[in-house]
């Protein structure tokens, strides 16, 4: 997870899309994946209890965010 403009910035990076254009498609993402997550398990996806690690990239990056899931890993 991650704040919402570290959020935007990706998606404009990733997507070469506007500010306004990443912020509409996060919107519709979120909504999507709490509409599937509520169906399938019943629970709000955004309920950082019912997971195991929570890293929020917008503090680590996507890297530091890749190098700590793969030490946790090795810790499980």
């Amino acid at each position: 997870h991650g704040d919402i403009p570290f959020r935007k910035n990706r998606i404009q990076t990733l997507y070469a899309v506007s500010e306004e254009a990443a912020g509409s498609m996060i919107a519709q993402s979120d909504k999507e994946r709490a509409i599937y997550h509520q169906t399938v398990t019943g629970q709000k996806w955004t309920d950082a209890r019912r997971y195991d690690l929570s890293i929020n990239t917008s503090k680590t990056g996507v890297d530091k965010c890749i190098e700590l899931i793969l030490k946790y890993l090795d810790l499980i």
